[in-house]
């Protein structure tokens, strides 16, 4: 059976008198890779907005695993578990790979880091996915490749359920 990961129903948005999204219809199921090939970029924004966050709406309703978030009734302004890797990095530069994946993630409670463990679940990580980034390597000197990859797996750990990539080339 398949999962819900987001679901948009007849969702228009409305911004500064225009019309930024007009009756949208979207279903995007766990584990579905999608594409979204535009005609312009008008809207865009505003709809990775709306994935990333409960953004006022005009019309519609916005279901979040399953869950009503957001609709025309109320918006409550939180933030959905969505990760977007674009252009620019979202690393925080002159930390290691490994305190950027499982340090600057919300929860994260500990006072004293086992570096070695650390690595231990980086090295996990990076063999299901066939790549090799060292745990001890600073986010500032990684090539595009590895930068978009460690915030894919940031995203992972975080337990983000939706991954939007936005002109990563």
């Amino acid at each position: 059976m398949k999962t819900e990961t987001v679901r948009l129903n007849r969702v228009t948005v409305q911004s500064r008198g225009s019309v930024r999204l007009n009756d949208v219809n979207l279903h995007i199921y766990r584990g579905e890779i999608m594409g979204l090939i535009c005609v312009n970029q008008y809207g865009l924004d505003t709809l990775i907005s709306l994935l990333c966050q409960n953004i006022p709406i005009h019309y519609g309703h916005v279901y979040f695993r399953e869950t009503l978030v957001n609709s025309y009734q109320s918006s409550s302004a939180r933030l959905n578990k969505t990760a977007v890797i674009d252009r620019n990095s979202r690393l925080v530069e002159h930390l290691t790979v490994s305190d950027n994946i499982f340090v600057m993630r919300p929860g994260f409670k500990k006072f004293i880091i086992p570096e070695k463990a650390l690595d231990m679940q980086l090295d996990r990580l990076t063999r299901d996915i066939g790549v090799s980034i060292r745990g001890a390597s600073r986010a500032d000197g990684l090539p595009p490749f590895e930068r978009c990859a460690v915030e894919l797996l940031r995203a992972v750990a975080s337990g983000t359920a939706l991954v939007i990539l936005r002109d990563v080339s």
